[in-house]
């Protein structure tokens, strides 16, 4: 059967980014494939825009600009697929960096026929290795070892930094991005994928690097809020039941020790805190054992599928923290699922 090499038409909204849009497209041009057009949609109050044109006047023949001028993500989607024109979609994000096979891997997947929307995942930039970072590295990596390739994803788990369709398909389906919706449009575009009898084929040799709020506790939490908040937008009995699994757990995890010492002090003496305090402390170093030898487990793993060296002793570090920064998204995406701005 004759190779074919798709014309990739990759699209990248990049508002407020000139932190990360150099080194973003300069990893893109480094790629062995040569069949693609970037499409950059660019804007914000920073240099995003003018450093666009830049990059655009230096790869005329790769990059085209277009303007932003409101920040939402499907808005400017949409004004970039009227300039698509590829076989293949690739939607990534402007905090991304690639290595150097990943567009011919993609153009490889789609030589199969039955694959119309494919996704990956991504890992933390290479350059973190504080215990968050390798705790998040061990945990995408597990996840990616655990999956088969070519596995499908059920409930719309499509990763909107890392993911390609056929332009077809979507334009017949789909139609095109929709802009009624403020926030998990990676999410949604998954559900209505699968809505429409697509499923999403999951490939574990895709992967991207990417910016994961690593480094700082505060984004990092958003992030978790915001991708929490995402289970809302398909509600049924199985994610009904999950957000109030989840959403207990963090309740006990946050507010038990504060309840169990108030009621102590209330109805009993000082001498009972100990004593009701008792649960709480043994599920903690319960989860805190279990995570240091899950984590051991992970970097095996991790190592001999994927290649990758990561530390489970500088991993395991976060976890006393982790216990309750974990129980923190739940009760704030699920009790304040506000929508968020791009």
């Amino acid at each position: 059967m004759l190779k074919i090499d798709f014309n990739l038409s990759i699209l990248i909204p990049a508002w407020n980014a000139e932190k990360y849009i150099e080194n973003t497209i300069k990893s893109l041009l480094k790629n062995n494939y040569e069949n693609y057009k970037i499409i950059i949609i660019a804007g914000g109050s920073d240099e995003t825009y003018n450093l666009a044109l830049k990059l655009q006047k230096e790869n005329l023949n790769k990059i085209i600009v277009l303007e932003q001028k409101i920040p939402h993500i499907n808005k400017a989607l949409n004004i970039g697929l009227k300039e698509a024109d590829g076989d293949i979609i690739v939607l990534t994000d402007i905090d991304c960096i690639f290595f150097k096979e990943w567009l011919s891997k993609i153009n490889e997947i789609f030589q199969n026929k039955k694959y119309n929307v494919i996704t990956g995942t991504a890992f933390p930039f290479q350059d973190r290795n504080n215990s968050l970072a390798e705790f998040c590295n061990l945990t995408v990596g597990y996840f990616i070892a655990s999956r088969e390739q070519a596995e499908v994803i059920d409930g719309g788990k499509l990763c909107g930094a890392n993911s390609a369709f056929r332009k077809n398909i979507f334009l017949k389906k789909l139609g095109k991005f929709n802009e009624n919706i403020k926030t998990q449009d990676d999410r949604y575009l998954g559900l209505q994928f699968n809505k429409h009898g697509e499923n999403i084929f999951f490939f574990k040799d895709i992967y991207v690097y990417t910016e994961y709020y690593t480094d700082n506790l505060k984004n990092f939490l958003k992030r978790e809020i915001r991708w929490t908040r995402s289970k809302l937008i398909s509600l049924n009995k199985k994610t009904f039941l999950q957000i109030l699994i989840s959403l207990g757990i963090g309740l006990f995890k946050l507010f038990y020790p504060i309840v169990a010492v108030l009621l102590a002090l209330l109805f009993f003496n000082i001498s009972y805190i100990l004593l009701f305090l008792l649960p709480w402390i043994m599920i903690y170093f319960y989860v805190l054992i279990k995570y240091y030898f899950k984590l051991k487990k992970s970097s095996i793993k991790v190592y001999e599928q994927l290649h990758k060296k990561f530390s489970y002793k500088n991993a395991f570090k976060i976890v006393p923290l982790m216990f309750f920064i974990s129980a923190i998204p739940p009760v704030i995406g699920y009790l304040l699922p506000k929508g968020d701005k791009w």
